[in-house]
C-alpha cells in the first residue's frame, strides 16, 4: 500500500505561503527509491527587475555549498583506496610523514602559519596592522584529523572563531567571512591553528586541505575528479550537478536571498561570487571545497542513497565501514557549541538540532540519541549555509533532504520546517513500518 505523501507537499507549500522561505525542493528516499520528491516556491523572488520571478521546479539547480565538503571526503577516499595516490594508502591516514609529501605546507617546523598556533595580537604597529602573537605547534597533522575537522584549522576568515575573524578586515562582509570562496586563493586559507592538531574539533579550512592533497595527489582537479568518480559511476546527469555551469545555463540556476521586509516578496536577491572556471583553476587558486557545489537535489540524492547503502562503486566496504563510525568518541573528542562571527551568513545557534539527550554534544554530528525530530541513534547528515539540510539514517534505511537558497545559515523557521519535515518521514515511512 502506497502511503500518503501530500503531507510533505503541504509542508513546503505552506512554508512558501508564510514567506519563511522563497522556495522548497524536498526529496524523501530509502535506499534505491525515492518516496517523495516535491518543490514549492520560486527559485528566484519577484523583484523590480522580475516581477514575475522564477518558479521552482525539479530542474532547477541550488548551491548547496557545504554538501561539496562530503563529496570531496569521498572523492579523496576513493584515490586512496583504488590507489590513484602513489605511496598512500588507507593505512597511512595517521602518518605525517607521507601526508607532507604532498601537502609541504603542513609540514611541522616547516615555519609555515599553517603549521603555527595563534594565541592572539600583539599591540598595532606604527603602520596600524596588527602582528599575531604565535607558536609552533607540538603536533603533527595528519590526513585523518583533515577529514574530522580535528586541526586546529578555524573557517577561513574566521567566521567561526573572534582570533581568525580579524585577519580579514575589509568592505566586503561576503569576502570577510568566505575570502577563499570568492577569490578562490589557496594563500587565503592558508591560516594558523587554534590549538593543537589532534586534541580537539573545530570546523574550518581542513576540507580545502583534502581537496589539495586529492588534487595534487592525482593530478587532476575537483571538478574532473568529481565526474570522474561519482558523477558517471552513479549515472548522475552531468548537467544537474557541476563545480562550474555555462552561463547558458543561468536561468536553471536558483537565486540567493536574504529577507527584507519593503520587498512586496519578502525577498531579496544578493550576489554570489564564488570562485569558479571551466577548465580548473588559474595558478596559485583551486576549486574552493568548502562549498563550491550546484545540484538538483535529484541529482545529489543517488550520492545520498550510495552511502546510505554503501554502494562500492564508490567506497569499498571496508572503508564505507570505517567513515560511518565514530571517529571522535575513539579519540576522546568532543564538540563544543558552535561560535558564529558573522549575522549575515549564519544566524546564531545553541544547537544544530534538538536532542532526548541533555548530555549529548550540541554539535555532534553523528547521532549517540534520538532527535526530537525523530532521527535514530547512528543517523548523521550534513548542512549547506543556503539552509539546506540532508540526513541519513542507517539503522532504518531511510533519508532526506531539503531546502532553498536564502541566508542566513540556520534560520530559525527554516529550522523549524526541517524538523516537521524529518517528524513526518518517521510518522509516515517508519513508524508504520
Amino acid at each position: 500500500m502506497s502511503e500518503d505523501t501530500t503531507v510533505f507537499q503541504k509542508l513546503i507549500d505552506d512554508a512558501v505561503l508564510k514567506r519563511i522561505a522563497p522556495g522548497f525542493q524536498a526529496v524523501v528516499f530509502d535506499k534505491d527509491q525515492i518516496l517523495f520528491s516535491g518543490i514549492s516556491g520560486y527559485a528566484s523572488a519577484p523583484s523590480v527587475e522580475d516581477p514575475d520571478g522564477r518558479e521552482m521546479t525539479p530542474s532547477t539547480i541550488l548551491w548547496v555549498a557545504s554538501f561539496c565538503k562530503v563529496v570531496t571526503h569521498i572523492i579523496a577516499l576513493h584515490a586512496i583506496e583504488r590507489g590513484f595516490i602513489q605511496n598512500f594508502t588507507m593505512n597511512d591516514l595517521d602518518n605525517h610523514e607521507k601526508l607532507v609529501e604532498i601537502l609541504p605546507e603542513l609540514k611541522q617546523g616547516s615555519g609555515t602559519l599553517c603549521t603555527k598556533i595563534i594565541e592572539g595580537f600583539e599591540e598595532p604597529g606604527p603602520d596600524g596592522k596588527k602582528v599575531m602573537k604565535l607558536r609552533d605547534a607540538k603536533n603533527k597533522i595528519t590526513l585523518r584529523m583533515l577529514l574530522t575537522h580535528t586541526t586546529g584549522f578555524a573557517g577561513g576568515a574566521g567566521w567561526n572563531n573572534p582570533l581568525i575573524s580579524q585577519l580579514f578586515q575589509g568592505d566586503d562582509p561576503i569576502i570577510n567571512n568566505l575570502p577563499h570562496v570568492v577569490t578562490g586563493l589557496i594563500k587565503d586559507f592558508q591560516i594558523p591553528l587554534l590549538f593543537e592538531p589532534g586534541t580537539g574539533f573545530q570546523y574550518g579550512v581542513s576540507t580545502e586541505w583534502v581537496a589539495q592533497f586529492v588534487v595534487r595527489g592525482t593530478g587532476k582537479n575537483l571538478r574532473v575528479l568529481y565526474k570522474e568518480f561519482i558523477v558517471h559511476p552513479l549515472s548522475i546527469p552531468s548537467d544537474e550537478t557541476d563545480l562550474w555551469f555555462p552561463s547558458s545555463a543561468k536561468d536553471r540556476i536558483a537565486s540567493l536571498h536574504i529577507k527584507n521586509a519593503d520587498s512586496p516578496s519578502g525577498f531579496i536577491i544578493i550576489k554570489q561570487p564564488l570562485y569558479t572556471r571551466e577548465d580548473g583553476p588559474d595558478e596559485g587558486h583551486a576549486y574552493p571545497a568548502e562549498g563550491l557545489l550546484w545540484a538538483t537535489f535529484r541529482a545529489f540524492v543517488p550520492i545520498l542513497q550510495a552511502m546510505l547503502r554503501h554502494d562500492e562503486r564508490i567506497l569499498k566496504k571496508e572503508t564505507w565501514e570505517r567513515v560511518t563510525k565514530d571517529d571522535l568518541k575513539d579519540r576522546g573528542i568532543t564538540i563544543s557549541k558552535p561560535y558564529f562571527e558573522s549575522p549575515i551568513i549564519f544566524s546564531t545557534i545553541d544547537e544544530y538540532t534538538k536532542s532526548t539527550s541533555p548530555d549529548i554534544s550540541p554539535g555532534e554530528n553523528m547521532l549517540s540519541c534520538y532527535t526530537l525530530s525523530g532521527l535514530a541513534v547512528g543517523s548523521y547528515g550534513w548542512a549547506g549555509a543556503v539552509n539546506a539540510f540532508f540526513f541519513l539514517d542507517p539503522k532504518n534505511g531511510i533519508g532526506g533532504v531539503l531546502g532553498t537558497q536564502m541566508l542566513p545559515f540556520m534560520d530559525s523557521s527554516i529550522v523549524e520546517i526541517r524538523d516537521k519535515f524529518e517528524n513526518l518521514i518517521y510518522e509516515t515511512f517508519v513508524k508504520k513500518a
